[in-house]
Parts: structure tokens; C-alpha cells; sequence
């Protein structure tokens, strides 16, 4: 079959190479991004021969009927002239009247993929000091909430913090750093951690590690190399969720209970769901996601953790509703979809997060299928006519 022959080609399909250095140089070119339509074309004809299956009835509207007599023809034409005649009349009164007048069909509504939030666009930080109560050595559990007034945010015009290099009042100090929607920051935790924070993310932790766990606290997304410390496990805590590892590379995205993912590029991790204490140990290649309250482990493309990171979008046969949420999340932007039948789409796309919401929607317009406008705020597929 055809979609089966198109799935087939997908799976041939090399890899994209991600090439910073290239992809900088010449990142309004399109000729690295493709889609692949995953569902055939909408078939008129077919859809119409389906509704008079469903509707027999239609089908009897149209009967051949005997040829009449010329006596009878010319009884029926003069009763049809005079039935003319009246009708006629009648059509007179009623338009002037107003009673035809064009029907008003009910558009169908963009289906809303994202929605856009007013945000400061500045990426903060705070800091503040448990209680005594909470100031306790941290051991594997949920955030800690119960903690003193934060101090005023600190506005961060960098692109990595180190906190190596931040003084302290207290060795018991936990400091907060958010980003928002198209913003991302590298922190250096006091222990050389890496972490790559992505946007509209916030990431909780001790200014200085003091107890016997390198405990962080995350909502949304990011990225950790973490340096390696087998008498210290490093634990991350995300929506229920919490990844421990001594020494790898590994994301952790939890935007909502719905979008929880921890991915493993090295080392080992094990992933603890805290609602039902299971568990799984991920190797590297491999990826964990809560699906119907359930650890499921899968293989995943270790390109597309690089690329955000390193600042591209990279989207490898990723479903078109995926690829509009990301998009609209990133540039704060909201995204409707005007045809549910595009929701079969599927895209092959790479593209610098640098570059201006005009010049992604102007190479998703270059593959020929969609029709995507942008109009300062909302970004609208629907397909191409």
C-alpha cells in the first residue's frame, strides 16, 4: 500500500546531522527541512459516495418515470405554466419581504494548539532560607515548600551562572532560577554540574551541597551533566518524578503531568515514580515517559537533546501538533489549526531557535502542503488550497 510504502521511505530516511557551525551560516535555508505526510489526501468523491451509503433514501429521490400521452403532456404543461405563474408570485412577495436571504454557515473554529501568556521576558533568580524545620540535611522526597519569603528577584543578563562564583549567607541557601518563554541559561551548580535550563522552566537548588544527596527541584525542562560523586547521588525532583544519577548526561522535561519525559544520552539513571514507587533504570539511547500513570520505556534520537541545547530546533518525524507546541512555547506565540486532518502530518525539520518567528514560518510555508500565516501574535495552519 502507498502509506505503508511512505513509512517505509521515512525509515530509510538518514539521520540529519546537526552542524552548528553550518546550520548558523545558512539557517534561513530550507533545503535541511522536509515533511513527509503521514495519512493520504482527503477524497472528496469518496466522502460524498459514503454519505449516500449512510443516506439510502438520497438514492430514491431520482426515478425513471413512463413517457406520458401528448393528451396527458399537454394537461400536465398547462397546469405546470399555471403552477409556474403562481409560484412566481409568490417568489415576488416573499423577496420583498426579505424572507431570501444568504444563510450564514457557521465557521468551524481553529482547534488551539498553544496560547500565548503576558510574561517578563527577563530571566530571574531568588533566593531564600528554609526554616530551621526545613533546613534539615534533604533526603529523597517532594520539594520542600515551606520556606521563608524569597528575596527580591535578581534580573540574570548572562548566558551561564556559576555558582561557584556567587557568594552566600547561609550554607543552608537555596536559590530559584526562572526563564521565560524563549529564554534559556547554563548554571554551574556549586558541585560543577552542568545545567542547561530551557524555557518557560524553573529549576530549584542549594546554593551549596552540605548533605549526603545533591538534591534540585525541577518544572519544566533541562538538560544535566552532572559531575560524578558515587558518595553523593544527584537527584532531581520533577512533578512526581525523580531521576537519580552519580555521574552522566541526561534530560528531564516536565511541563505538566501529561508531558513527563527523562531521556539518557550516558552513564545510568533510575527513574522513580513517587504516586506508586515504581521504578525503571534507564541505559543510554533510552527514554521513560508516564503514560496512563504507567513507566514506559522507549529508544530515542540522542540528536534532538543535543540541538536544543546547542540552540536548534530538530524535529526527526515528529507529529505536526508537537512541532506547533514547541514552536508556540518558544516564541510565546499563540497556534490554531484549522483542519483536523492535519493532525496526520508529520515534519522533518531543522531550524535555528535564534532566528525570528517569521523566518520558521516562512520555511514551514516552503514545503507546499501547509499554509501557515502569522500575524504578530497567532500563528494559523490550515492546508494549501
Amino acid at each position: 500500500m502507498k502509506t505503508e510504502k511512505r513509512h517505509k521511505d521515512i525509515d530509510r530516511e538518514q539521520p540529519i546531522d546537526i552542524n552548528p557551525d553550518l546550520i548558523r551560516d545558512d539557517a534561513r535555508d530550507v533545503g535541511a527541512a522536509f515533511m513527509r505526510e503521514s495519512a493520504p489526501r482527503f477524497d472528496a468523491d469518496r466522502e460524498w459516495q459514503r454519505f449516500l451509503s449512510l443516506r439510502p433514501e438520497a438514492a430514491c429521490d431520482i426515478q425513471e418515470e413512463p413517457s406520458p400521452s401528448p393528451r396527458a403532456t399537454f394537461r400536465w404543461l398547462y397546469a405546470f405554466g399555471g403552477a409556474v405563474a403562481g409560484i412566481a408570485a409568490c417568489l415576488i412577495i416573499l423577496f420583498s419581504l426579505g424572507f431570501f436571504t444568504k444563510p450564514e454557515i457557521p465557521q468551524e473554529e481553529d482547534l488551539v494548539l498553544f496560547a500565548a501568556v503576558k510574561q517578563d521576558d527577563r530571566i530571574t533568580m531568588t533566593s531564600s532560607t528554609p526554616t530551621a524545620e526545613t533546613s534539615k540535611p534533604k533526603t529523597h522526597t517532594a520539594p520542600q515548600k515551606n520556606v521563608e519569603t524569597a528575596d527580591k528577584p535578581v534580573y540574570l543578563d548572562t548566558e551561564v551562572l556559576d555558582m561557584r562564583k556567587v557568594s552566600v549567607t547561609s550554607v543552608f541557601e537555596e536559590r530559584t532560577v526562572t526563564t521565560p518563554r524563549g529564554k534559556r541559561i547554563r548554571i554551574i551548580l556549586a558541585d560543577g554540574t552542568e545545567v542547561t535550563l530551557n524555557g518557560e522552566s524553573s529549576l530549584r537548588f542549594p546554593a551549596r551541597f552540605v548533605s549526603d544527596r545533591r538534591t534540585v527541584n525541577l518544572e519544566g525542562e533541562a538538560y544535566f551533566a552532572v559531575a560524578h560523586d558515587e558518595n553523593h547521588p544527584f537527584i532531581v525532583i520533577s512533578d512526581k518524578i525523580s531521576t537519580t544519577a552519580l555521574g552522566t548526561e541526561f534530560d528531564v522535561r516536565a511541563y505538566n503531568r501529561a508531558d513527563v519525559r527523562v531521556s539518557l544520552l550516558s552513564g545510568k539513571v533510575l527513574v522513580l515514580d513517587m504516586t506508586d514507587k515504581s521504578s525503571v533504570t534507564l541505559d543510554p539511547g533510552q527514554d521513560v515517559t508516564l503514560k496512563g500513570g504507567k513507566l514506559v520505556v522507549s529508544n530515542i534520537n540522542n540528536r534532538e537533546l543535543d540541538a536544543w541545547r546547542d540552540g536548534f530546533f530538530y524535529f526527526d518525524n515528529v507529529p505536526l501538533i508537537d512541532v506547533m507546541i514547541e514552536l508556540g512555547r518558544w516564541y510565546n506565540v499563540n497556534v490554531g489549526l484549522s483542519d483536523r486532518t492535519l493532525m496526520s502530518y508529520r515534519l522533518h525539520f531543522v531550524a535555528d531557535r535564534n532566528e525570528p518567528v517569521e523566518s520558521i514560518v516562512e520555511s514551514l510555508n516552503t514545503f507546499g502542503t501547509l499554509n501557515v500565516t502569522f500575524d504578530g501574535t497567532n500563528i494559523r495552519i490550515s492546508p494549501t488550497k
